[in-house]
């Protein structure tokens, strides 16, 4: 099985990286550069074309990194919120 894994480290010593999962908080240390299958270099939207060393895309994605607490936080009371008044759906 495979997974998408967002990079917000990578350490020069021993050549190894460490990732984050998708909606997790734990970091994975210790991945080898042979464990990797592949790594964006690019992201396009709207026909636009964004590199990833782009000082643009750095910065959203270390305030996307570093908020991911609070999103997970606002999350959860949205979602309270929403269950109490009984918007959306019905379970």
């Amino acid at each position: 099985a495979f997974t998408t894994d967002t990079i917000p480290k990578h350490l020069k010593v021993g050549d190894t990286y460490t990732c984050i999962g998708d909606n997790q908080f734990i970091f994975e240390n210790g991945i080898e550069h042979k464990q990797v299958i592949a790594l964006c270099t690019a992201i396009t939207r709207d026909g636009k074309t964004m590199s990833v060393y782009s000082l643009k895309w750095r910065l959203y994605a270390i305030l996307r990194h570093y908020s991911r607490f609070h999103r997970r936080v606002v999350r959860g009371l949205c979602r309270r919120i929403k269950k109490f008044l009984k918007i959306g759906k019905v379970r």
